[in-house]
């Protein structure tokens, strides 16, 4: 990261955390379990969740480091090869944690500036928590996040699949973490003013980052930083993701190209209404056109590799069709993902609630470009899996009727999760 982003990123931390607004403190685990801080770069886990790692080990925790990339592409004044700085950065990791307290670090080595949502990285941050058995991980935001750095998002996202692919009665409760946590934004707060000495102090171990000019910053940040913690209490916001327990079965559009798929997704181009409304026919819009093979393969993975439409005009769409094997009785957890682009409107995601017999919101991105909407249900299932278990998903991108602009929404990738109830 730029020290630029780093000495604004401190300094909103230390000022701008300090106010909860309605979001809850963290509550007391069991003393001696494990905590896992999953980081896409040395230096990340620090500056956003150093304290509250504090906070766990004064608690009886077991915590433990895992660094995704070791950092080889970040800055460095001494002009060092970037396995030159890797290693630089992983001894100052190596100090920073020391600094912390921390029972282990793991290097797990992927490219600094590559790290890909692929089955060898989720394999690999699986096995750590298989390793580990966290009740709690803490990694860095995926959905919307303040800055969206392709090693913090894809990071965020494999944690996130690789806790959902787990088999276990109680899932760990994972924390994201963001590089300016906002009022109203996190859903829980840690204070750690009691701990501010140390966090700072760890910081400070990764000199390769921080440059002169830091060097000089944190001291003063560092008494600005204690006057706060007397006065106001200081804290890491994060926001916190319980996924239900047990069994679960991802649906996609993996095969999704073999004409006996149940997968099915169609798109329609140039509806005009005023607004960013869904469509006004049922869930098989009318006048849809299919993808093509090539399209449906385009969104079987979460790789940049996506399906593209434009619209002419006004208002351009694409629908999707799962068809579940679940009843709805038997589910316990319903959670929906699209990951795309879209612009010059941002893109908003329907799903259809056969009681009701309408398109019901699913949410949208913060603004127009690329991103992800993700929606969670815990009850009412009946309402998105009708009788032959078809659950249908839209997703819109619409420009106000009076601008001709082109629109252009494309789906990288989307899946639906079922959560099976545990008898």
């Amino acid at each position: 990261m730029s020290r630029a982003s780093l000495s604004l990123i401190i300094v909103v931390m230390l000022i701008g955390t300090a106010f909860t607004g309605g979001a809850t403190a963290a509550g007391s685990p069991e003393r001696g379990h494990a905590v896992l801080l999953i980081s896409p770069h040395p230096d990340d886990g620090e500056i956003f969740a150093g304290g509250t790692m504090c906070d766990h080990l004064a608690r009886g925790d077991r915590v433990v480091e895992v660094f995704v990339t070791s950092g080889g592409a970040g800055m460095d004044p001494q002009g060092r090869t970037s396995e030159e700085l890797a290693g630089a950065r992983e001894d100052e990791a190596g100090r920073a944690t020391s600094v912390i307290g921390m029972s282990g670090i793991v290097f797990l080595r992927f490219p600094d500036g590559g790290v890909q949502c692929n089955d060898t990285t989720l394999d690999a941050i699986k096995d750590r928590i298989e390793e580990y058995h966290p009740y709690a991980i803490y990694t860095s935001e995926f959905v919307n996040p303040y800055y969206s750095h392709p090693d913090h998002v894809n990071t965020g996202k494999m944690v996130y699949d690789a806790v959902e692919a787990l088999d276990w009665r109680e899932k760990p409760v994972i924390r994201f973490f963001d590089y300016i946590p906002r009022r109203g934004g996190p859903s829980i707060y840690i204070n750690i003013a009691p701990y501010i000495g140390t966090k700072m102090s760890a910081v400070r171990e990764h000199e390769s980052q921080m440059g002169r000019i830091m060097a000089a910053i944190l001291p003063v940040l560092g008494g600005i930083d204690a006057l706060l913690a007397h006065r106001l209490g200081l804290y890491e916001g994060f926001r916190e993701v319980k996924l239900a327990p047990g069994q679960s079965r991802i649906y996609d559009f993996e095969g999704a190209s073999d004409p006996s798929s149940t997968s099915i997704a169609w798109y329609k181009n140039t509806e005009r209404v005023p607004d960013n409304s869904p469509p006004g026919s049922g869930p098989w819009v009318d006048g849809s056109v299919e993808f093509t093979a090539r399209m449906h393969m385009a969104i079987q993975d979460s790789d940049n590799i996506r399906a593209e439409t434009n619209a002419h005009l006004w208002k351009r769409l694409q629908n999707f069709r799962f068809v579940l094997e679940e009843d709805p009785s038997d589910i316990s957890e319903l959670y929906v993902r699209w990951e795309g682009y879209g612009t010059p409107a941002k893109p908003r995601m329907y799903i259809w609630n056969f009681n009701d017999s309408a398109w019901e919101d699913a949410g949208s991105l913060n603004g127009n470009g690329e991103g992800i909407i993700e929606r969670t249900y815990t009850e009412g299932f009946s309402a998105y899996v009708g009788e032959q278990g078809c659950l249908y998903l839209t997703v819109i991108s619409q420009t106000d009727e009076k601008i001709r602009n082109d629109n252009q929404i494309d789906t990288d990738y989307i899946k639906v999760r079922v959560n099976i109830r545990l008898s």
